[in-house]
């Protein structure tokens, strides 16, 4: 099985070209974070058709999306008859995500929230001693309580 899902930012300027053949085509770079070790990767894609129409039209170079497509692994001669190799991700379907300034404005908003409930936490913290939580009344049960 070959199946990729991705959600980055597009990191190139979006440009529709057109085969000889008359099919439109977008090559772009996704920039991907690696939570791992705090790095960024950036990952060839490409888009035919009515979904590269669409993506050049409504996206823009650093806006959010979500992709799934499958890894392509070709080999080709150049102009100087070098042997090469081309690894790509070839995009099924795209999701808009959202864009940089609605990313920008969320991450300011979720900052401001966390920020306001630790200052809520600590003026109202208490000692909470765990054993005094629960009561010491017996739970009954019978065969007819089991779900087995």
């Amino acid at each position: 099985m070959n199946v990729i899902h991705l959600i980055g930012r597009i990191a190139t300027d979006l440009k529709i070209e057109t085969t000889t053949t008359g099919k439109n085509v977008c090559n772009f770079n996704l920039a991907v974070n690696r939570i791992a070790n705090n790095t960024t990767d950036f990952i060839p894609c490409r888009v035919w058709n009515t979904t590269a129409d669409n993506l050049c039209r409504y996206k823009n170079k650093g806006e959010q999306i979500a992709l799934e497509g499958s890894l392509v692994c070709s080999s080709y001669t150049d102009k100087d008859g070098q042997n090469k190799k081309s690894i790509y991700v070839l995009v099924n379907n795209i999701e808009y995500v959202g864009n940089k300034n609605q990313q920008e404005n969320t991450t300011y908003e979720t900052n401001e929230a966390i920020a306001s409930y630790t200052n809520q936490v600590e003026e109202k913290s208490v000692e909470v001693n765990p054993i005094d939580d629960y009561s010491s009344d017996e739970i009954q049960l019978s065969a007819d309580d089991l779900p087995f």
